[in-house]
């Protein structure tokens, strides 16, 4: 792990060890007031991986596990209707 900001950071979570296997992903996002900005975060096919497993993990908090399920619903609609680009896909995490 590196203390740059743009780094990505583990989370304190059952999955975090998930999330820093995964590849990097990077792609451009636009506000509706049209500013745009760089995201860059795990692949989203990771994202709906591990976020199920989130929303069902007994050491979760309660009031999370329901936004990690409707998170991984919400990402892999955008998948489906591929409103979200599988492109742009970085080095994993680990190998940076």
């Amino acid at each position: 792990m590196s203390h740059r900001e743009v780094d990505l950071w583990a989370l304190q979570v059952d999955s975090g060890e998930g999330m820093l296997g995964a590849a990097g992903f990077s792609q451009m996002i636009v506000a509706t007031d049209g500013s745009m900005a760089r995201l860059t975060t795990i692949p989203p096919k990771s994202f709906v991986k591990i976020k199920p497993k989130l929303s069902t993990s007994a050491s979760r908090d309660p009031l999370k596990r329901r936004e990690d399920a409707l998170q991984a619903v919400i990402v892999q609609q955008l998948m489906d209707e591929n409103r979200i680009e599988q492109r742009g896909k970085l080095p994993s995490v680990r190998d940076a």
